[in-house]
């Protein structure tokens, strides 16, 4: 429990004695009456001293704060923040709760504030908190008097009452009137009539008595015990030396003459080590003397009992250590006046200050100045304001110290607005540039203004030449495109206030011109010996057109060294050389005649060489079909770079494929034209020094799964002719044809090589058919389907060739296939079919020898004997012929000479009948005479006699 704390409220609430407030509430206990929610102090920052109490966020604990504390009288819980306000004695009222319905604070009375008397009474400004519900108030009027309790005071048949809801700690009243009497039209107290002997209630409140029901009643034979109504005085404060006091106790109503009120004083709490030396007298009578007393709170309480009557008070009183003497502080403010911007901040500073024992509290406040949006209430040292409207402030700084002791004084400060000056343009300097350069930037960010540029505008004064302008309306403006000539440009900025101002910047394009070369060296290099030669690179020197001579030259050394070719941009110096450092110069010379020269510092150190790493790359396997393979040795090392690189095959390596590119002389070797097998290559690498290492690796060629099933397709068509849409063309129109004729949901023709033959010129398509379902078309199944679908209309070139790449014809059992020719190559006593070969173009193997020469024996001998047969048959049909044939006969003249008579002959003149009587001449002339000439020839023959002619002379006759 916190001693000497009490609120003075109609329930008489110890705020600081309920324990947790919290449960109160939850209790449903009435706190409104010390409780206000959205209220202020009446006198606002002058109520008294504030205390900002931080890292609380609710106002019980702040009373809990407050509570402890002994100078804290009201709990001001503003926006979630809690301040403890000491009352300031010199404001009556001051921290009195006035409600505001938009404020969100609450108030709470911890301690009843003791202000100073307005009056010339020097009576106590409070009573002790106690219940006044058994005084009847009396009525009001406009002679209200006041009076002091305990003081006879008031007029005939009044007494001093309380006041209204007032404090019971204080010994303010008014008098009002006694049981059973009320005011007149006079306002004097007379006696009220009644009919009651023996009235049994309470009287009402206000002071006018009767009884309620009208009628005599009967006392009752239980007495009622009455409450009084008892004031132990306010809380009284002592400060040593002076170390008694005497206490009074009150009592209302007062005790009659035929009733004696008891008084019996105990103490409740007092200071540690008190019970030695603090004496008490009058414990049993209405007025009490304590004495001896130390610094510290005692808290006593008197009990007064009377016939069926009981009333208890409680006081406090509080003993200060001896009293300092205290200086009153003085309130300094620096500066005392000064004068600011409007847009500036200022400092008010109050850590000037003085005080004996020191400053407790610091409050600033504007007396006078002109209205602004925010309210200006600080209670730190220095005050720190800004955005100040224009005019003329009076602060008042107040500053409290340790002892409640305070002093004020007041600054000056006048603010004016500032000017707004216009903004100064600057569009930067002039400029030159040359072509071939044809852009440019502008900047105007050197444009300076008090309050801020608002706006840029760049425009160009003439429209004689053109440009590309980028960024008109920022700060920088970016040129393209420009011509020969003089451009002006002009800037206009804005200020925030609208103020303008311009500038001009001018950009002359003049024609290109020559720039001097800049030779560029290494600048400084590291040579490792042994080495028979330095390389000096001056590559890296340029010039705007082009650098015409190069010139190096030795300018510091221990040796002098040899350069023959000094007028190169890479020169190498060769002699004698050992270690040291070198100094060379390079001289560059352009077109013009304008030169460069830089220097290159060679620093030249003996090294000991390491041989390289040779690293073939390992073994690899690949499958075929495979255009290219590649065996990398670039992993190969040496501490100052490899010189070179040999491939060699191994002699137990296959001798098929080809190195492509001079690769076996570089780091990747590349190979094509491989076979199935195994190829062992030795990659040997050489360091500048000529150190070496060496590496195997071993490449395996295995067929590929598909590899048996690739077909080859020959076409009459150049390579050079064939596109990439000449070939996607090809495999839309297989795709469509295989799909057509094979029962699968789906092929896909994969296209592997597209080569040239060598020999024929032709091309060669190397491809399968993959099943989109998973696996590959055999082929040789394609192949022979391909054959009797394709023909020269389907392709867009006709198809000289159509096999599968690994030739799979077994030629009949009886040869075996050329893998180039794709020709059988028969066995001994086999031979080709030519009509299977002729018109199914497929090489076999399936006849014998043998076979076919017995049979080609037996065709001769059956031909033979067929011709022979027919030839007799022609025989026997002409002899027939012969015997049944007539002749003919004719006179036969004579000749007048030899050669006539001689080519006389006895012809047939009509066809052969045929009959065996003979035809003379006669029939046909009787005149004429049959002759018979039996004369030879002049060759010597003889004619047949009888002018019959022979077979010989018949086939004469025949032939012509």
């Amino acid at each position: 429990m916190l001693w000497g704390v009490s609120v003075s409220t109609a329930g008489d609430i110890d705020v600081c004695s309920l324990g947790d407030l919290s449960d109160q509430i939850t209790d449903n206990l009435d706190l409104s009456e010390i409780v206000y929610e959205h209220s202020i102090p009446r006198a606002g920052k002058g109520a008294g001293h504030f205390t900002k109490v931080a890292e609380i966020d609710n106002w019980i604990d702040c009373v809990v704060v407050c509570c402890a504390g002994g100078s804290c009288d009201v709990v001001f819980f503003f926006n979630q923040t809690c301040y403890m306000i000491q009352c300031n004695a010199t404001v009556r009222n001051g921290c009195q709760p006035v409600g505001k319905a938009n404020v969100n604070a609450t108030m709470v009375v911890v301690r009843e504030p003791e202000y100073l008397p307005s009056t010339a009474s020097n009576a106590p400004a409070s009573l002790m908190a106690a219940s006044t519900t058994n005084i009847a108030e009396q009525k009001k009027s406009n002679t209200d008097r006041t009076c002091e309790i305990g003081l006879q005071q008031c007029p005939e048949n009044e007494v001093c009452a309380p006041q209204g809801q007032a404090s019971t700690r204080s010994r303010h009243g008014v008098c009002s009137c006694v049981k059973n009497h009320q005011r007149d039209e006079h306002d004097l107290c007379k006696p009220v009539s009644t009919q009651s002997t023996t009235p049994n209630t309470e009287p009402k409140p206000g002071g006018d008595q009767e009884d309620q029901s009208g009628k005599t009643t009967a006392k009752p034979q239980t007495p009622t015990v009455t409450k009084l109504v008892v004031s132990a005085g306010e809380t009284r404060v002592l400060q040593l030396p002076e170390n008694s006091i005497t206490l009074s106790a009150y009592v209302v109503p007062p005790a009659k003459d035929d009733d004696v009120y008891q008084y019996e004083w105990s103490p409740v709490g007092q200071p540690e080590g008190s019970e030695e030396t603090a004496t008490m007298e009058g414990k049993n009578k209405d007025t009490l003397t304590l004495s001896n007393l130390i610094a510290g709170l005692y808290r006593l309480k008197v009990l007064v009992t009377g016939e069926n009557k009981y009333g208890e008070a409680y006081v406090n009183v509080t003993v200060l250590p001896p009293k300092r003497n205290n200086t009153p502080p003085v309130a300094v403010i620096t500066p005392a006046s000064q004068e600011v911007k409007s847009e500036n901040s200022f400092i008010l500073d109050g850590s000037d200050s003085k005080d004996d024992d020191g400053i407790k509290a610091y409050h600033w406040e504007i007396v006078s100045g002109p209205l602004q949006e925010h309210e200006i209430d600080d209670d730190t040292q220095t005050l720190k304001l800004k955005d100040m409207a224009p005019g003329n402030y009076v602060f008042r700084l107040t500053v409290t110290d340790t002892d409640g002791d305070i002093n004020s004084t007041y600054a000056n400060v006048t603010v004016i607005k500032e000017t707004d000056y216009p903004p100064k343009a600057n569009a930067g300097s002039d400029m030159v540039i040359r072509l071939p350069k044809k852009s440019a930037v502008l900047c105007g960010n050197a444009s300076t203004d008090d309050k801020g540029i608002a706006t840029y505008e760049w425009i160009k004064k003439s429209d004689k030449l053109t440009a590309d302008m980028t960024g008109v309306r920022t700060s920088c403006l970016e040129l393209n495109n420009l011509e020969l000539g003089d451009y002006t440009f002009t800037l206009k900025v804005t200020d925030t206030g609208g103020n303008e101002d311009m500038a001009n910047v001018h950009v002359y394009v003049k024609p290109e011109t020559n720039h001097p070369p800049v030779a560029k060296t290494a600048g400084e290099i590291t040579v490792m010996l042994p080495t028979d030669s330095i390389v000096l690179d001056g590559r890296n020197s340029t010039d705007d057109k082009a650098i015409t001579a190069y010139k190096w030259a030795q300018t510091g050394g221990d040796y002098t060294l040899n350069m023959p070719n000094n007028d190169q941009a890479v020169a190498v110096v060769t002699g004698d050389i050992k270690t040291g450092d070198y100094e060379f110069k390079l001289t560059v010379t352009d077109a013009e005649g304008q030169t460069s020269t830089d220097k290159l510092k060679v620093h030249v150190k003996q090294d000991e060489n390491r041989p390289p790493v040779a690293k073939a790359g390992g073994d690899r396997v690949v499958l075929l079909p495979v255009s290219l393979v590649a065996l990398d040795g670039s992993a190969s090392s040496d501490d100052r770079g490899i010189a070179s690189y040999l491939w060699e095959r191994d002699s137990e390596s296959l001798a098929a494929g080809n190195v492509v590119n001079r690769s076996d002389h570089q780091a990747v070797l590349q190979l094509v034209d491989l076979v199935a097998g195994r190829y062992v290559f030795t990659l040997t690498v050489t360091d500048e020094q000529g150190l070496s290492s060496k590496d195997t690796a071993a490449l395996l060629v295995k067929n590929g799964a598909d590899y048996n099933d690739l077909v080859e397709m020959v076409l009459n068509t150049d390579i050079h002719h064939f596109t990439e849409e000449d070939k996607t063309s090809i495999v839309r129109q297989l795709e469509l044809l295989i799909h057509q004729s094979l029962q699968h949901s789906g092929t896909v023709v994969q296209l592997q090589t597209t080569q040239h033959e060598q020999t024929q010129g032709n091309l060669r398509l190397t491809f399968f058919v993959r099943k989109k379902e998973g696996g590959t078309v055999q082929g040789l199944d394609m192949v022979h389907l391909l054959r009797d679908k394709l023909d020269g209309s389907i392709l867009r070139y006709p198809i000289v060739d159509l096999h599968t790449l690994l030739c799979q014809n077994n030629c009949s059992g009886h040869g075996q296939c050329d893998q180039r020719t794709k020709a059988c190559h028969c066995e001994a006593f086999w031979m080709p079919n030519f009509v299977k070969a002729a018109y199914r173009n497929e090489s076999n193997c399936e006849w014998s020898i043998l076979y076919v020469v017995i049979v080609c024996f037996l065709i001769i001998v059956g031909a033979i004997v067929g011709v022979w047969g027919m030839i007799c048959m022609c025989r026997s049909k002409r002899c027939r012929m012969k015997t049944r044939k007539r002749h003919r006969y004719s006179l036969l003249r004579e000749a007048e000479d030899e050669d006539d008579q001689n080519k006389m002959e006895l012809m047939p003149k009509s066809k052969i009948q045929n009959s065996s009587v003979m035809i003379s001449e006669s029939d046909f002339s009787s005149e004429e005479e049959t002759i018979f000439v039996n004369s030879k020839p002049a060759n010597g023959h003889s004619k047949p006699p009888n002018g019959v002619v022979s077979r010989q002379h018949m086939k004469a006759k025949l032939k012509t």
